[in-house]
């Protein structure tokens, strides 16, 4: 349960989210390992990894994109995950993930309740993300550091306007419900 009224997307969490793009997964996990203590301390940096994700889906796919494309781009990374580790990455929830970070808000709702029922779905989605994150960036390397820097402000203005909705929408609850506005708990909403 995270009080959405205290988070906000700071230097700290930019910085979290060039070090991953830098030296990758590896750095990610020291980081959730020394800083990502709580959910809500991890709030933020979560945030800014789907936010990174959301912007490298958008770069991958173009806005009249066809499910076949979606399905087909899932096939390849699955495959190339196989040649590299003993891995594997749920089909469903990847694809979910894609779609749901392209507008379908019914796919991004039905993995918020696969990753609910199983943590196992959350390391699939974790693993979805990080792969398409690294394959659009790894195409856009080539372009040099300007844009990098660029992807980073996009996802960190993407990042923002997430937790400003959540917060906005948590003190609707609260209002809604008749209680004054003070810092306490509501579930989670999903990235977008």
């Amino acid at each position: 349960m995270i009080d959405w009224s205290t988070v906000e997307i700071e230097d700290k969490h930019v910085t979290a989210l060039r070090l991953l793009l830098r030296e990758g997964p590896d750095a990610w996990q020291r980081l959730q390992d020394e800083a990502m203590m709580s959910d809500q301390a991890a709030a933020g940096y979560m945030q800014m990894f789907h936010a990174a994700f959301s912007v490298a889906v958008r770069r991958k796919f173009t806005p009249d994109h066809s499910v076949h494309e979606v399905v087909r781009y899932v096939a390849e990374l699955r495959i190339e995950l196989k040649k590299h580790s003993n891995e594997d990455l749920s089909p469903r929830i990847a694809e979910n993930a894609i779609r749901g970070s392209l507008g379908n808000a019914a796919l991004q709702k039905e993995n918020e309740a696969l990753v609910d029922e199983d943590i196992k779905n959350l390391e699939h989605l974790m693993t979805a993300e990080s792969l398409v994150l690294f394959d659009v960036l790894l195409t856009e390397e080539k372009s040099g550091e300007g844009e990098v820097e660029a992807y980073v402000r996009e996802a960190t203005d993407l990042a923002r306007r997430w937790v400003s909705e959540k917060q906005d929408a948590q003190a609707e609850e609260r209002g809604s419900a008749g209680e004054p506005f003070s810092p306490g708990t509501v579930s989670e909403p999903g990235p977008a």
